[in-house]
């Protein structure tokens, strides 16, 4: 009797509409908040703008198209595992930026803390990446099923 058909796990893809729900929350949310008063910037406003970013050397928001195209290859694990890693290490380089452009003059601001809203963005990434590289392992290994 052959037991190894039997013994392949079925997996199912339960980590992408997570990924993707916290992708929407992260929306609601701030994203971080700036200068004295404590000013809590949204996550959809820096969606909208953070494209101008790497005028000032930010290039984190391009995280965002990455994200996209790992869920346009979802259906091949291997290339969606890299461009989620590649995503969450541009997510995490936020982190090293103290302040931000907040004018066209330019004026900036000191980032005081982060909101929910980036680590909610932060996880989405990392809950997909890691979801589609234990896929991409376990089609490698024969041993789970897309």
């Amino acid at each position: 009797m052959n037991f190894a058909s039997d013994a392949s796990v079925k997996i199912n893809n339960v980590h992408v509409p997570i990924s993707v729900l916290c992708y929407l929350a992260c929306l609601t949310l701030p994203a971080y908040y700036i200068g004295e008063q404590f000013e809590p910037q949204m996550a959809y406003a820096a969606l909208m703008i953070g494209w101008l970013g790497p005028l000032d050397g930010h290039f984190s928001w391009y995280a965002n198209p990455l994200f996209l195209l790992a869920l346009i290859f979802v259906n091949r694990p291997q290339r969606s595992s890299t461009l989620g890693f590649i995503a969450f290490a541009l997510a995490v380089s936020f982190l090293f930026h103290k302040n931000i452009i907040v004018s066209e003059a330019p004026t900036y601001e000191v980032i005081i803390s982060y909101g929910w809203g980036y680590g909610l963005w932060v996880t989405s990434l990392a809950v997909f990446s890691i979801g589609q590289l234990l896929r991409a392992q376990g089609e490698k290994n024969s041993r789970i099923t897309p």
